[in-house]
């Protein structure tokens, strides 16, 4: 059924159409709206004509597969290309990834830890980037290599602004698939300052890896807490410390993104990464459908 709508709605419009509208659905979707007001963003947005065509399916479609099966097939921003890219690593041993994370002042798209750390930056053809030295900077005082993955209308300034340590992966998307291809291989990086890497972690996450390390007597307040282990311990520790606090901070999100990575619709991965909800009541509750 879902094919059949969206096969209806495709026929209905000219691609740019679709690619217009489906910026707008992104912006005003959240997936845990109920499917009620899903369907109402949905006639808002389409031509009421397209609508009427497919609004008998209101009563055997939820709206938010409708949604993000037009986003990602159409709307060629971050989301889509965070979906695709992740999708390739899931279900690894010993290894955890994370989205949104803040480093410094810049929030990092996708960041992986597999006895490595590893860092990307997602450039659509829809962002510029004007940020991006900033933000790699940022994520090179934490990260032992670090990737930007861009469209490749991109890449000519990519090359020209990006520290030698940095890699590049570029990416060509259809409304069918998405392929990566690594043009630059990323360099580890020489750059590392433990004490960012510090400030990256609560309280409590330097607690617990001082107690990992046997340590008993340290300091209750943080700068200080944070003197003592720049004190002690080596840079090579300190990253170790890093890579293991943000393990253990994601472990159990990513694991449960894993498990139920065929129960999300793919707009919505990192809405349930960092809530962990059921994908049963996200999309069904409420719905016409039950």
């Amino acid at each position: 059924m879902l094919k059949e709508c969206i096969e209806i709605i495709e026929n209905s419009l000219e691609y740019d159409e679709l690619e217009k509208i489906c910026r707008i659905l992104y912006g005003l979707y959240d997936p845990f709206l109920l499917d009620l007001k899903i369907w109402s963003i949905i006639e808002d947005s389409l031509p009421s004509e397209t609508y009427n065509k497919i609004k008998h399916y209101k009563n055997t479609l939820v709206g938010h597969s409708i949604i993000n099966e037009l986003v990602i097939k159409y709307f060629p921003g971050e989301i889509t290309i965070k979906y695709n890219f992740i999708k390739n690593y899931l279900k690894r041993i010993n290894e955890i990834s994370t989205f949104e994370l803040n480093v410094g002042s810049s929030r990092l798209d996708i960041g992986r830890i597999n006895g490595k750390s590893i860092a990307y930056e997602i450039k659509t053809e829809l962002d510029s980037l004007d940020k991006l030295e900033k933000q790699l900077n940022d994520y090179s005082k934490v990260f032992e290599y670090i990737y930007v993955i861009i469209h490749p209308c991109h890449y000519k300034k990519t090359i020209e602004v990006i520290p030698s340590h940095c890699g590049i992966i570029t990416y060509n998307l259809s409304k069918d698939n998405c392929k990566f291809h690594f043009k630059k291989k990323a360099e580890k990086n020489k750059v590392i300052c433990s004490r960012e890497q510090l400030t990256t972690l609560t309280k409590k996450e330097l607690d617990w890896a001082l107690k990992q390390f046997g340590e008993i007597n340290f300091p209750k307040e943080r700068i200080p807490k944070e003197e003592f282990i720049l004190g002690k311990y080596s840079q090579s520790k300190i990253n170790t410390l890093f890579k293991r606090v943000l393990k253990k901070r994601y472990n159990a999100k990513w694991e449960y993104l894993c498990d139920n990575f065929a129960k999300i619709m793919p707009v919505d991965i990192h809405s349930f990464f960092s809530t962990q909800a059921d994908p049963y009541w996200v999309y069904y509750k409420n719905s016409s459908i039950v």
